[in-house]
């Protein structure tokens, strides 16, 4: 993981611009930094070392021009062959993987560079990441196909500007549309675009390990019940592949004590070795009597009882001041950028303390030691989470309402959780939207994904109710869905220090407004 600030001008930048790398920056990554300029073009770029023997040092020189990279990729086809599908070893790094690949493509004879950048691109099957890619005459810069790296881009007074974060509060930021390679020319700032090409790989089929194990439940359909067990199968892939690293260091993961974080730490406590500590961060605001605690309390309890050998902490994250939240409002505001309204303050707020995972371990100081984040986002829009989805299926509007919800949470989510949650030195990974986990749900039919028949609680992504319930985690498995505003009672402690009250409160609002 790695942060990204490029600079274009209309003539070449003052030195003393060109050796400053943005704090916002070197916070993502904390291992190294460095500084690459060419002319009226400055490269900025921070790493942390995840993947690799050694450090890929970023801005990253190769024969064909200078790279910044920051994601992971998981699996991806040559460009000699694009039919199998090949992961990268744990010995190199994913930055050595991407250089080859666009080595590769522009050796062929592609019609542009253009096109040969977007083919390249466009070989990571699985993989989320945001890049620029730098030659004589243009920059090429763009996202992942959902968005899960942050990326923004600013035009104003002669001078371009790409960031991961914005390094100033200047309404110009924008999210960079993501699924798309766009080439700016280095003279006149113009824009061309092309959007990344979608090869679906053919099917594989699953072995189901437990289907000769357990026994389907009373009133469940066969084909959810062996929907639930493919799913299963393929989310435990998907969170082995997040859990690669090259130091053997603890995995974090943000733990509400819900459905989706339940059903994470079971599978990343099954898969982790005995000797590898998984810290689960859960965090409440106010007096602590937040519903994210007392679910957390429940959950960590049933993980304890069926991982017992495995080293599970449970840290907990106080916010009990609110002068705590008062005092690093305005790094968060920034890190949300270009994001403003109270609501989305809250979820950084939440997303902030809860990522940094200082807090406190049966009742001693605990500072976190993992460099790997582990979250949920995800599964509410695919699975049918949301109670707007109860109400599409009514209307028999569920699949576009999921497809919709997708489309957009790029703009809506990614790029702001990834701004905050990047800031510890952390890398966020998320299961949820691996791309094959992604692909089995598209083409899985919704009755077999939730049955609005049921209440709350029940029906609503009940084919991930069925995981928790067959790895024992009978609390999570009964809960309703919290938005972390609520579940850790942020909302409940900014609307009446905000508004005066929680009935004078809006949500999109943005700050000040109607502050008291």
């Amino acid at each position: 993981m790695c942060g990204i600030n490029v600079m274009v001008g209309e003539r070449p930048i003052h030195p003393d611009i060109v050796a400053t790398i943005p704090d916002v920056i070197k916070r993502r990554g904390p291992d190294c930094s460095s500084t690459h300029a060419q002319s009226n073009v400055i490269l900025k770029s921070s790493v942390l070392h995840l993947r690799g023997d050694c450090i890929a040092t970023q801005p990253q020189p190769f024969d064909h021009g200078v790279l910044c990279w920051n994601g992971e990729v998981y699996e991806y086809r040559s460009q000699d062959d694009d039919k199998e599908l090949r992961e990268v070893p744990l010995h190199q790094s994913d930055t050595d993987t991407v250089l080859q690949l666009l080595q590769e493509s522009l050796q062929q004879n592609h019609q542009s560079t253009l096109q040969a950048v977007t083919s390249a691109l466009s070989s990571i099957w699985n993989g989320e990441f945001a890049f620029c890619f730098l030659t004589k005459k243009y920059l090429y810069y763009g996202r992942d196909r959902l968005g899960r790296r942050s990326l923004l881009l600013s035009k104003s007074k002669g001078l371009c500007k790409i960031s991961s974060v914005a390094t100033s509060l200047d309404e110009s930021w924008q999210e960079i549309a993501p699924g798309v390679v766009f080439e700016l020319d280095l003279i006149d700032h113009c824009i061309r675009s092309k959007q990344l090409v979608l090869n679906i790989p053919p099917k594989v089929e699953l072995r189901l390990a437990r289907g000769d194990n357990y026994s389907k439940p009373e009133g469940v359909p066969e084909s959810m019940w062996i929907a639930s067990l493919k799913f299963e199968e393929l989310l435990l892939q998907a969170v082995k592949a997040r859990l690669i690293c090259c130091r053997k260091e603890p995995i974090g993961l943000l733990f509400s004590g819900g459905l989706d974080s339940a059903v994470l730490a079971g599978m990343t406590a099954k898969l982790i070795p005995d000797d590898q500590p998984l810290e689960l961060y859960n965090v409440a605001f106010g007096d602590g009597k937040a519903a994210d605690r007392e679910a957390g309390l429940a959950c960590y309890k049933e993980l304890k009882s069926t991982f017992p050998g495995k080293d599970t902490r449970l840290v907990l994250v106080d916010i009990d001041e609110w002068k705590a939240i008062v005092d690093e409002e305005e790094h968060v505001q920034q890190l949300i950028f270009p994001k403003t309204s109270v609501m989305d303050l809250n979820i950084g707020t939440a997303l902030w303390f809860a990522s940094r995972g200082v807090g406190r371990v049966d009742g001693e100081l605990y500072k976190p030691k993992a460099k790997i984040l582990l979250l949920g986002m995800g599964a509410d829009e695919q699975l049918g989470g949301y109670g707007r989805h109860r109400r599409a299926h009514k209307d028999g509007k569920l699949r576009e309402e999921l497809d919709l919800d997708i489309s957009r949470i790029w703009e809506r989510n990614l790029g702001r959780d990834d701004r905050v949650l990047s800031d510890h030195g952390k890398e966020a990974r998320f299961p949820f939207l691996d791309a094959n986990v992604m692909q089995f749900l598209v083409e899985t039919p919704l009755d077999d994904i939730s049955d609005f028949a049921l209440n709350p609680g029940e029906g609503d992504k009940r084919i991930l109710r069925l995981i928790a319930s067959r790895m024992n985690l009978n609390t999570a498995s009964q809960l309703v869905k919290r938005a972390i505003q609520f579940g850790s009672r942020i909302a409940h402690l900014s609307d009446k220090k905000r508004f005066g009250s929680r009935r004078r409160a809006k949500g999109t609002s943005h700050y000040g407004e109607g502050s008291q």
